[in-house]
């Protein structure tokens, strides 16, 4: 159920966003942005102060100074003009900031660090997170959202993956330029690093933190599609994408969807991991 503030956020957004935007990229950051907010609502405090990192567009951290929270964003802009567009027309440059994580300097550390579909962009991924460790205070967690690539499916591009990057990309190479140049995001492809859920938990083994993945992640995530169903996506005219979309549609009304938490991580399309500072110097799921 949609909370009211959310709903009339996300209403006046059309009303403050130039015409110049196309429709599909709006509504693509816009359900990034619901989605990023139903995953770290419960994890908000007034008292706390939050990061979000590849913040894209920007809605998130300007719904939430809207409502009192202490947070910030940044991110590169490296392949999306258009969230560019978005987060330079909501957010000014104290709040948000155009940087890379390396270059990222705060006055202070973090409770909460977010990134929504970003860690799977980051070339130098395992050099990022120890900044961002880094960024944490004592008892501080990072959230991450991102797609699974022990999944055989690339959902950015929605095309299947073919036993790695390489050979995925020799065979679709034709419709990965096409989309790219399509929809303004050159690089994209380049940027993706195929990271999977057993690297996190490599990365993170002897540290002091805990590693903890959502199983509950992806029925939830799921659910949310049905009701998405309608909604214009850069993807529309994609038939893997129409599939998964129907597919989750009777996973739902058969109501079934609530098992896949049992079911092995190959089985989960997209993650939510959260990574917790502890006295434990080991990762466990």
């Amino acid at each position: 159920m949609t909370d009211p503030d959310l709903k009339s956020y996300i209403d006046s957004i059309p009303k403050f966003i130039p015409d110049s935007l196309p429709e599909s990229s709006l509504k693509s950051a816009i359900n990034s942005f619901e989605e990023s907010y139903y995953e770290i609502k419960d994890f908000l405090n007034f008292n706390e102060t939050i990061l979000d990192v590849g913040c894209g567009g920007g809605f998130l951290v300007n719904y939430l100074s809207s409502l009192g929270y202490k947070v910030y964003g940044f991110d590169k802009y490296q392949y999306d003009s258009h969230t560019k567009l978005i987060n330079f027309t909501i957010n000014n440059t104290e709040v948000v900031r155009d940087c890379s994580i390396k270059d990222y300097y705060p006055h202070d550390k973090f409770d909460l660090i977010f990134l929504h579909n970003v860690v799977e962009h980051l070339e130098d991924w395992e050099e990022s997170l120890h900044k961002l460790n880094s960024l944490l205070k004592p008892n501080g967690k990072i959230i991450l959202l991102f797609p699974n690539y022990s999944f055989p499916i690339e959902p950015h591009f929605m095309i299947p993956i073919f036993f790695n990057k390489k050979i995925t990309y020799s065979i679709f190479r034709n419709r990965i330029r096409n989309f790219e140049n399509k929809h303004k995001r050159i690089g994209l492809w380049v940027s993706l690093n195929f990271i999977k859920p057993k690297d996190i938990k490599k990365f993170y083994k002897f540290k002091n933190f805990k590693v903890c993945i959502d199983r509950e992640y992806f029925p939830k995530f799921v659910s949310r599609k049905i009701i998405n169903l309608n909604k214009v996506s850069v993807h529309s005219g994609n038939p893997l994408h129409r599939f998964s979309i129907l597919l989750s549609q009777f996973l739902v009304n058969i109501k079934i969807i609530n098992i896949w938490k049992f079911f092995p991580l190959l089985f989960h399309p997209f993650l939510k991991i959260v990574i917790l500072r502890s006295i434990s110097h080991e990762a466990k799921e």
